[in-house]
């Protein structure tokens, strides 16, 4: 899973892979360039992933848990994020970004 953000570099990026009722797998990553790749995604390192239509989730990590570099960027609290994928968590604070998608795993 690769992508392109806006987010500053070095932020670091959970990719949540999911086949509803068989598989679930999740990998940090972290921005370069604006850029982010995950390795491949397997079942128990071994195995290639099932067939079918699967989930995936790109999420930042609460902005507290980020570099200082990123914090200056994106503020202590996520406040500087702003665009229809920021959210918080209702009782943890803090804005993050989450972009969801679906691919068929043939």
């Amino acid at each position: 899973i690769h992508g392109q953000t806006n987010m500053p570099d070095g932020t670091i990026l959970t990719v949540t892979l999911r086949i509803p009722g068989q598989y679930s797998g999740m990998q940090n990553v972290e921005v370069v360039n604006g850029q982010f790749a995950s390795t491949r995604f397997s079942v128990n390192g071994e195995r290639p992933l099932p067939s079918g239509k699967a989930s995936v989730e790109v999420s930042s990590h609460l902005p507290q848990l980020q570099s200082s570099s990123v914090r200056a960027v994106i503020g202590q609290r996520g406040e500087n994020l702003d665009g229809p994928l920021v959210y918080s968590l209702p009782g943890i604070g803090g804005r993050m970004i989450k972009a969801t998608s679906t691919l068929q795993i043939p």
